[in-house]
């Protein structure tokens, strides 16, 4: 009987790490995003999201991106440089290049989006720092984990050359 009782109490204590977990993957990468991300007027205002479906940017100017868990194929994390800025990008990809991005208006803290998908992809821009301690590994570590979590499969996307 004790047996029992023990086994029951590590199944259900497995189930609640794993809450755990996702919820602190889910800090993790807000609060590096807040830290590294990119400093201009049309991005510092603006923050991620998290809900049991998708991964949401919120934008500074009222509207929003997201992206299904279940719809993320890939993630692309790539410098960029345009004149005198430079930086990172995280990129989401959809699931066979399908239009899966939901966008719309986000207005009193509520989502409004739009009736039509017209896109394949959405992007984070972060700060040239995001490069220091290895931060963009550690990132796609843990995006894929919690698109993992949250029942999607993703892969990093690489450039073959």
């Amino acid at each position: 009987m004790r047996r029992i009782v023990f086994v029951l109490l590590v199944i259900l204590n497995c189930g609640s790490l794993n809450a755990q977990s996702k919820r602190e993957t889910e800090l993790w990468i807000s609060e590096k995003y807040n830290y590294y991300k990119y400093n201009n007027r049309l991005h510092k205002n603006n923050f991620l999201r998290f809900d049991s479906e998708k991964i949401i940017l919120i934008k500074s100017y009222g509207s929003y991106s997201g992206i299904s868990y279940q719809n993320v194929e890939s993630i692309k994390i790539s410098p960029f440089k345009v004149d005198d800025r430079e930086g990172f990008t995280i990129s989401f990809y959809c699931n066979s290049g399908n239009k899966c991005i939901e966008e719309g208006e986000y207005k009193n803290q509520h989502l409004i989006p739009e009736e039509r998908k017209l896109n394949n992809y959405f992007s984070i821009y972060l700060d040239k720092k995001f490069e220091e301690d290895d931060m963009p590994k550690r990132m796609e570590k843990a995006l894929l984990h919690l698109i993992k979590l949250n029942g999607g499969e993703a892969i990093i996307k690489k450039e073959a050359f």
